[in-house]
């Protein structure tokens, strides 16, 4: 049975969907059978499969009424799934927090961004308040400068807020942006900060399937 992850901003541009073509590649490296479904109307996620380098299976889908439905047909298939949404206030989005297991919500290292986030996560719970399946929500930093001081503040600022972040950033590094070129994994220094970012979500207990891989080594 696949874990549902689903990512879940109230503004683009701040690597929504970059971090989950990075977490679908990974996931399939260590030998998990992904499937992406991707309902952002930009259709990053099924460009970047479209050129074949990732042994991830990407889905386009746009009506709301049946993501719920697709999601259950493919869950039994796949040891992960991940949902790309748009605006987080759209029916669609709506759906996909509601199937997932855990919901990821992006932001940059600043106070305007993590602010967002908070109200961000507030609809999430809301929106989810009454379902029988209540969502694990993380907020996780993306783009972040690994010289500047400002995330612990800003972890600070959504702890306060009652607000639960992944402690390892998404460091900036050119690697991440040119995923979209090569359609597969990051390199370099890009797939080590996301190592350390996959690592820092594993401490939390937040990764079904290298969970499961654990058990059964054990």
């Amino acid at each position: 049975m696949a874990q549902i992850i689903s990512a879940v901003q109230r503004k683009g541009g701040v690597g929504k969907s970059t971090t989950l073509i990075c977490l679908a590649a990974k996931f399939a490296k260590d030998g998990a059978k992904v499937l992406i479904i991707d309902t952002d109307m930009q259709q990053t996620c099924v460009k970047w499969e479209a050129k074949k380098e990732c042994g991830v299976d990407v889905t386009p889908h746009t009506d709301d009424e049946t993501l719920l439905e697709l999601i259950n047909f493919t869950t039994i298939s796949y040891d992960v799934i991940l949902i790309d949404t748009a605006g987080y206030q759209s029916a669609m989005a709506v759906y996909a927090m509601s199937a997932s297991d855990l919901v990821l919500v992006p932001t940059p290292a600043s106070e305007p961004d993590a602010e967002g986030a908070v109200k961000t996560i507030r609809h999430i719970k809301n929106v989810t308040a009454n379902n029988v399946k209540q969502p694990v929500i993380r907020a996780i930093f993306t783009d972040v400068d690994k010289n500047t001081t400002i995330t612990e503040a800003v972890l600070s600022q959504l702890n306060a807020s009652g607000v639960e972040a992944v402690s390892t950033p998404i460091w900036h590094r050119t690697g991440f942006k040119e995923v979209h070129s090569t359609g597969g994994l990051p390199t370099g220094s890009a797939l080590s900060a996301l190592h350390q970012f996959l690592g820092a979500m594993q401490v939390d207990g937040l990764l079904t399937y290298y969970d499961n891989i654990f058990k059964e080594a054990s």
